[in-house]
């Protein structure tokens, strides 16, 4: 038996915008962390050993948040910005709401098939709540 799927309203997933913050910041900052440590892997530091342990060790943090907002019912769009989305419709079609690590509320959303870069305004009236 599939999981349905479930499509957010804007009032209730903004209730969940403290938690979602949260996770959030974790992303961003154990992706950065990742990202140092594979710089230091490729610059040929003598303690390659630990730091692919380490690296490993932060690996496995970030696919815990990821998990943590894919059980919220999201999706981790992309890392480096740390961007999540989660399901809503649009005059019936399948769309998400888009939460950049900078925003302090939701104010972003795109079709089911597009990407970050053609995200769109709530305030442009398309999306009704």
């Amino acid at each position: 038996m599939t999981k349905k799927e479930k499509f957010f309203k804007y009032s209730e997933l903004s209730k969940m915008l403290p938690l979602i913050k949260a996770i959030q910041k974790d992303l961003h900052t154990t992706w950065k962390t990742i990202l140092q440590l594979r710089e230091k892997y490729r610059a040929g530091d003598e303690k390659s050993q630990e730091l692919v342990e380490e690296s490993n060790y932060y690996i496995d943090q970030l696919n815990r948040y990821i998990k943590e907002i894919e059980d919220l019912g999201g999706y981790v769009e992309q890392l480096m910005n740390a961007v999540v989305v989660f399901p809503t419709l649009v005059h019936g079609r399948k769309a998400f709401f888009v939460i950049d690590i900078n925003d302090k509320e939701i104010t972003y959303w795109h079709e089911w098939d597009e990407a970050y870069s053609d995200k769109q305004s709530l305030q442009s009236g398309a999306y009704l709540d």
